[in-house]
């Protein structure tokens, strides 16, 4: 393992040797160090310091090497390394093994070890300085110079003798001088033991007999006080068995007299060293469990951080994480990241953005804080990322580290503060403009609205004093209108529903074509999400106010703000009231006038298609009920049978016409049906070619063998016709080439996650058709944007081609896969689902109508339920001439009630779809709850497939569509009641 350290450079270094004059060569140092750049580095310090260097990768090649050349004059070691060790080194080159280099001078230098335990085991074993890491270049020359001048670094080994015999004390005595030891000689136990702690001795003799004491009592009684000294027993005794004993009582050897002086050095500082090296072990060991300790203090520490850490290399390889981080990457465990890289868990784009931010850190060396959005589940998460350079002692980068925290809730409240400041400094600028013409107020007013909601769009219309009519002053720009329009509340629809229920509506799922689109005019911004909130005065509503397409859900805060600003302005125009009419001029009521009588005579198919056709098929189906019974009630040979069977056939014709008009406004059916793609394509072919100018060639690429798919031929014509189109478009007038491809794929879930509207589709087969194109092309920007209804990047158009695809790859559950950029064509390719795995929404039962006569006798109590008092009529009539008993409701509420009375005895439901207070799906799911096994027959102008859809598996027993005949209604009671 490499010793980390960093020698700081010194201002000045030695130039000159003192030890030797200018003819003799520089003095030899070794440095041994494993670390190749640790190895450079001191190296390059000594040399500029003026010595040579000759280094060395480990212990044994220096001690080979050395054995053979020279004798270096110094010798600079690391202590941790593989093989021999630092401690082991130093060991040897003071042992009789090699005793060429006992007196070349020794100099430790260690980052690993460090304190005085390392500093004195490694004197023990021989070396004569130890130095910690990191040093300054100049105090590591100092000590170089010092030890080549033989000067003492550190104090001299203490050796105390307990001997009563003068001539061997005097012996010893001369002999450890004259290697340097300090020496203390004393005669008798008692005299001993203070002296024994006063100096710490690392090394004591002591003979066995003594005049006041055994000597092997003093080891007994030191050996626990100075588990590392070195013990020796000296006696004259010839028992054999006395060895034994002192090793057993803890002597670190044996001596006989009489005894080689020299001897009982050498033997003492084999032993000192011994113990050091058994000193060594004990300190690795104890540091190893330290650096355990330490690593799983570290991991508990990272493992209850509010944050998600992680440590990188310098090629981004995670090396450390906590779980916090890895379960953000989707992995299990921090142990199963370890190893991998950005781009092993994260998406592409993700992983580029990470692996740039690090590049740039390890380069600039600095710390880079980013505040990002996430979306999660369609809601914001905010993090807040921090990531930093890694620098090790010598300033080199080795990698990254950093940590993310969710700071959604810190940005929230940042935003939610920033929003009530701009929400005052609006008030307060309206406060300010009691001079200003009404017009303008309402105009900032509705900006600031739309602009502290996020939104896209906003509006707000007065309400009448009976609540029952609004006047809607003001769109913004973006939606497509400005002026008044005035609509009572049963037109309105949604628009004014905060009204009705006297409270805010949020709606944060809204889909081209459902209910909060009804009642837009035609030309109207597509809602997303919708906002209405109503201001009242005192208890009456007299505002309301909304706002539309926010790119996040409206919440709580939004309506405080809209509500406030609102309430704000209304405030300040009763202000205004005396001094200036609320209402506009003459010439505007006179054109609000003429606009609702171009309203009343126009049948807005677009806007209120289903709302009028539903309406028109309750009239219609009094009118075509009446004269069916009517016919009924004639002789054959009546005059009058002939005008009754036109008003018959023109009901008839009407219903159809209504039939068409919620066909048109979505609430009809698609004509499903089993086609080959590559037959539908070859049957336009034609067509297709009149889109194009003639320098522009079209290439078909049509797979052989494709699957069938389930679709509405028309509406398929209709996109591929778009898709033609659209990129004629692209190509203009230049030289082109237009691909139609069609084929067959395997879509997992990951690729439909990747494409638009495939986020719910299941895995599957799935036929693709694509065009493609080598025209103008698009950018990021205008991709986001070619799905908004009426946007277009040409003057001309209306912007609705691709918007309908949209909706007729939705209503085909198939999904967009959209390839594009500036100058390099675009690549529009649709996937639909195989025509064995699409799955088609089950459908009512419903009787066909045979108009045969049955046999069968009605009876039993029949509970009618229907808004429209001429629908009841004409019911009530039919059902009783059948032989029903009947009960009548208006509305919801009243239906339930009656069924509660006559549960028990109530053969069928006739139920219609749309009522006030509570609508048919609420009332069918009151009843079954009350009673599950009742019969429940709906009655809706809607299609049948829409019932479909929305009573899914709840076990309707029939439908019947408005207008219907005697015949029919009778044919399917008998088919609901007669049923299983």
């Amino acid at each position: 393992m490499a010793t980390f350290f960093l020698i700081q450079s010194a201002e000045k270094q030695e130039q000159s040797m003192d030890a030797r004059d200018n003819t003799s060569p520089p003095p030899l140092i070794v440095v041994v160090n494993d670390d190749p750049m640790q190895l450079r580095f001191l190296a390059s310090v000594l040399e500029r310091g003026g010595f040579r260097v000759q280094p060395f990768r480990s212990a044994e090649d220096a001690l080979h090497v050395m054995s053979a050349t020279s004798l270096p004059d110094a010798i600079v070691t690391d202590l941790h390394m593989p093989g021999i060790d630092g401690w082991r080194f130093c060991r040897l080159l003071r042992s009789s093994e090699y005793p060429e280099f006992n007196k070349v001078p020794v100099l430790v230098i260690s980052a690993t070890y460090s304190g005085e335990d390392a500093r004195e085991i490694t004197t023990k074993l021989g070396a004569d300085v130890f130095l910690p890491a990191p040093t300054k270049a100049k105090t590591l020359l100092e000590n170089i110079h010092a030890l080549l001048k033989g000067n003492s670094l550190h104090p001299p080994t203490k050796v105390l003798v307990v001997e009563d015999s003068r001539t061997v004390a005097e012996i010893l005595r001369k002999t450890f001088e004259k290697r340097g030891y300090e020496i203390r000689i004393v005669e008798t136990g008692a005299a001993a033991r203070p002296l024994f702690h006063e100096m710490n001795p690392e090394i004591i003799i002591l003979d066995y007999h003594l005049p006041d004491t055994m000597g092997d009592a003093l080891l007994v009684e030191w050996r626990q006080c100075a588990p590392t000294s070195v013990f020796v027993m000296m006696t004259n005794d010839p028992d054999s068995h006395l060895a034994l004993d002192f090793m057993r009582k803890g002597a670190s050897a044996y001596i006989a007299k009489p005894f080689d002086p020299e001897y009982i050095v050498s033997l003492c500082e084999n032993a000192l060293r011994e113990r050091a090296l058994l000193h060594v072990e004990d300190l690795l060991e104890e540091r190893t469990r330290q650096y355990r300790k330490s690593e799983m203090d570290m991991r508990t520490i990272l493992e209850n951080l509010p944050y998600q850490f992680w440590l990188k290399d310098k090629d981004s390889r995670f090396i450390v994480v906590n779980d916090a981080y890895a379960k953000k990457c989707g992995q299990p465990n921090a142990e199963a990241l370890v190893g991998k890289t950005d781009a092993n868990v994260w998406p592409a784009d993700l992983a580029e953005r990470f692996r740039a931010t690090d590049e740039e850190v390890m380069q600039t060396r600095s710390r880079k804080v980013v505040e990002e959005m996430r979306s999660q589940n369609g809601h914001p998460t905010y993090v807040e990322t921090f990531t930093m350079a890694l620098v090790d002692d010598q300033g080199n980068v080795t990698g990254t580290t950093g940590y993310s925290q969710d700071i959604t809730e810190r940005v929230l409240a940042r935003e939610a503060i920033q929003v009530d400041e701009a929400r005052l400094e609006a008030l307060l600028h309206l406060n300010q403009m009691t001079d200003k013409p009404v017009q303008a107020i309402m105009e900032f007013a509705l900006e600031e609205g739309v602009r502290l909601t996020g939104s896209k769009m906003g509006y707000f219309g007065f309400v009448n004093e009976a609540e029952k009519i609004l006047t809607m002053y003001f769109w913004s720009g973006v939606a497509g209108h400005k002026g008044p329009v005035q609509l009572t509340f049963d037109e309105c629809g949604q628009l004014g529903k905060s009204v009705s229920q006297r409270d805010p509506l949020l709606v944060n799922n809204c889909a081209p074509g459902d209910i909060y689109h009804v009642c837009l005019p035609p030309d109207h911004l597509q809602l997303t999400r919708y906002m209405n909130v109503p201001i009242f005065e005192g208890e009456t509503v007299v505002l309301t106010a909304g706002a539309g397409n926010k790119e996040t859900d409206y919440n709580e805060s939004d309506v405080r703000q809209l509500t406030l600003l609102m309430q704000g302005m209304w405030a300040l125009l009763e202000h205004r009231k005396s001094q200036e009419t609320l209402l506009r001029t003459e010439q505007e009521r006179r054109i609000i006038e003429n606009r609702m009588q171009h309203v009343q005579k126009l049948e807005s198919l677009g806007v209120l298609a289903g709302g009028i056709a539903h309406d028109f098929n309750n009239i219609l189906s009094a009118i075509l009920g009446y004269s069916d019974l009517a016919l009924r009630e004639l002789p054959p040979d009546a005059p009058v049978r002939v005008h009754l069977s036109e008003v018959e056939k023109a009901s008839r014709r009407a219903a159809d016409l209504c039939n068409q008009m919620l066909a048109y406004s979505g609430k009809g059916h698609f004509c499903i049906e089993s086609l080959q793609m590559n037959d539908l394509i070859q049957e336009m072919g034609h067509l297709l070619g009149l889109f194009v100018n003639k320098q522009t060639q079209i290439n078909y690429l049509l797979s052989e063998d494709l699957p069938l798919v389930e679709v509405d031929r028309n509406q398929m014509r209709q996109m591929i016709t778009n898709l033609v189109a659209n990129a004629a478009e692209a190509i203009g007038e230049k030289d082109g080439i237009l691909s139609i491809s069609t084929g067959y794929r395997y879509c997992n879930a990951p690729f439909l996650h990747e494409c638009l509207f495939g986020e719910e589709l299941p895995a599957g087969g799935y036929v693709f058709l694509e065009v493609s194109d080598n025209g103008c092309g698009m950018d990021a920007e205008t991709q986001k944007r070619i799905f908004e209804p009426f946007f277009t990047t040409k003057f001309p158009g209306r912007g609705l081609g691709l918007p309908a695809l949209m909706g007729i790859v939705r209503g085909h559950k198939g999904a967009v896969k959209i390839t594009s950029a500036p100058n390099r064509g675009s690549v529009f390719c649709i996937y639909f689902p195989m025509a064995s795995e699409l799955a088609e929404p089950p459908r009512v039962k419903k009787a066909a109508p045979t108009h045969k006569k049955l046999n069968w006798k009605p009876s039993g109590l029949i509970l009618v339920a229907d808004d429209e008092e001429c629908v009841r009529g004409i019911v009530n009539v039919m059902l009783r001439k059948m032989g029903f008993d009947v009960i009548l409701t208006r509305d919801g509420q009243e239906a339930v009630e009656a069924f509660v009375q006559h549960a028990n005895t109530i053969e069928l439901v006739l139920l219609d779809l749309t009522m006030p207070i509570l609508g048919g799906a609420e009332v069918f799911e009151k009843i079954r709850n009350i009673r599950p096994d009742t019969r429940v027959v709906l009655s809706s102008g809607f299609s049948e497939r829409d019932i479909s859809e929305q009573f899914r598996e709840k076990g309707l027993t029939g439908f019947i569509q408005k207008p219907f005949t005697y015949d029919a209604l009778q044919e399917t009671l008998h088919a609901a009641l007669t049923s299983a």
